[in-house]
């Protein structure tokens, strides 16, 4: 799997990144990485060398902690971070970028050691929900799960318009180094539209066009920003971002079945809305002629998404304008792979998913969801079931890499769908060979895009 330090242009595509961050992957490359660490010991022992080259006051944030992959299979607590970096407001992102572990300061600095501090900031990012872990006390563990996370990330220091140019033209560098030619940015916010706008206008943009996805709180500061923009800028509107539920490695993926090892008071995960609720989205989009892009990783998240299509088709009486895409779909059950291709409609619903995000998942897929393995990233289904309903392939089936979560590498990709596996594992070792696809079957997914930015 590829890392932060594969700097090698990848020769073939042009390709489509259907599913990116681009001002974190460009603040990502200056970030202390906590990828490596297999022990809380190695996680101090690193912030412990950052904290050394740090002005006294300055926040240390990390990125990049994988729980799964420590001995301990937890997030280390703010006393644990406090032995590393003393009175220092620290706060450690985990690979998923749906949790944080934070020291004492931070838990400080963000209100939650006050008397009467909330358990969560309540719904946001249209609709997330979130968890501040706390012990028998009642005090915060320095834990934060989902939207939880927002307490802290009010309280980090903002980088100035300049840093998030540099940090966007860091991130579009990486993307043309990999042959990315069209990005799908899945949070964009008033100050990143700014930033590439700013971009767009020196001519740095020459090359790569990028949809904006938007979550509902951000929607109208995104629309604004982008009120002047030509039809052909680089820089476009996609549509309204929803957050269904959380992720696999925070056990808060909403999941049909319980997780192995579960979150207390949360066997199956953590739904963000509710069915009708879903609905209502819908139905805002469909009224404002927007797409939607549904982030779900657990299928219970992703049947939720199909339902709620299925419904706001029968209320409007056929197919609905609005296209939706479910972003992840890292678990699908076999009842409802044939829904995406939805035969005999005029779209399909649209199946963004990273499977390279398999290499990554490998370990905690078996620990937590060991009985819906086979059901991860099921590529083959997918393909058969678009062939079947007659439709090509790549009209229902998107690839990205969710960088910085995983870096924009597509062969990344074609590894996990063709091989099912990291590089340096046996071919015993791969989760769920079946839904392995072919050679064939990978060009059949990247053959439009091609075609389409070679005629441009």
């Amino acid at each position: 799997m590829s890392t932060p330090n594969a700097r090698l242009a990848c020769m073939d595509g042009p390709w489509r990144d259907a599913h990116l961050h681009l001002l974190e992957l460009g603040e990502s490359l200056r970030a202390l990485h906590l990828g490596a660490c297999t022990s809380i010991d190695d996680v101090l022992r690193a912030l412990a060398r950052a904290d050394a080259e740090l002005p006294k006051r300055a926040w240390l944030v990390a990125r990049g902690l994988q729980p799964e992959r420590l001995t301990e299979r937890r997030l280390p607590s703010a006393r644990e971070i406090d032995q590393a970096v003393g009175d220092r407001p620290c706060a450690l992102r985990t690979l998923d970028l749906h949790s944080m572990a934070v020291s004492t300061a931070a838990l400080r600095a963000a209100g939650l050691l006050d008397q009467g501090a909330p358990a969560a900031p309540g719904r946001s990012l249209g609709g997330d929900v979130g968890l501040v872990e706390r012990d028998a006390a009642g005090a915060p563990t320095g834990v934060l799960l989902e939207a939880a996370s927002g307490h802290i990330e009010r309280v980090l220091p903002a980088p100035s318009p300049d840093q998030r140019v540099e940090q966007l033209r860091e991130g579009i560098d990486q993307l043309r180094a990999h042959g990315i030619v069209e990005a799908h940015e899945m949070f964009a916010r008033a100050e990143v539209v700014q930033a590439l706008l700013t971009l767009q206008h020196q001519g740095e943009l020459d090359g790569v066009r990028i949809k904006l996805y938007a979550a509902r709180d951000h929607l109208p500061e995104v629309q604004a920003c982008l009120a002047h923009q030509p039809p052909d800028a680089p820089v476009q509107l996609g549509g309204l971002k929803l957050f269904l539920d959380g992720t696999l490695n925070s056990r808060t993926a909403f999941m049909l079945g319980p997780f192995a090892d579960p979150l207390p008071a949360h066997p199956h995960g953590m739904a963000t809305y509710s069915l009708a609720e879903v609905l209502d989205e819908l139905h805002f989009a469909q009224a404002s002629g927007l797409d939607v892009a549904a982030h779900a990783i657990g299928d219970a998240a992703v049947r939720q998404a199909l339902d709620a299509h299925d419904e706001i088709e029968r209320a409007l009486g056929g197919d609905p304008t609005v296209q939706l895409r479910i972003e992840h779909a890292q678990f699908i059950d076999p009842a409802d792979v044939e829904r995406f291709a939805r035969r005999g409609k005029a779209r399909p619903i649209v199946a963004s998913m990273q499977p390279c995000h398999l290499l990554a998942d490998m370990e905690p897929i078996m620990r937590l969801l060991p009985d819906r393995a086979s059901r991860a990233f099921a590529m083959r289904d997918l393909v058969e079931a678009a062939m079947a309903a007659g439709r090509e392939p790549a009209s229902c089936i998107w690839l990205g890499s969710d960088a910085p979560v995983v870096w924009p590498a597509p062969d990344d990709n074609r590894q996990a769908c063709v091989h099912r596996r990291r590089t340096d594992m046996p071919s015993s070792a791969a989760i769920a060979p079946e839904q392995a696809i072919d050679n064939a079957m990978w060009a059949q997914l990247q053959a439009p895009l091609t075609e389409v930015h070679h005629a441009r």
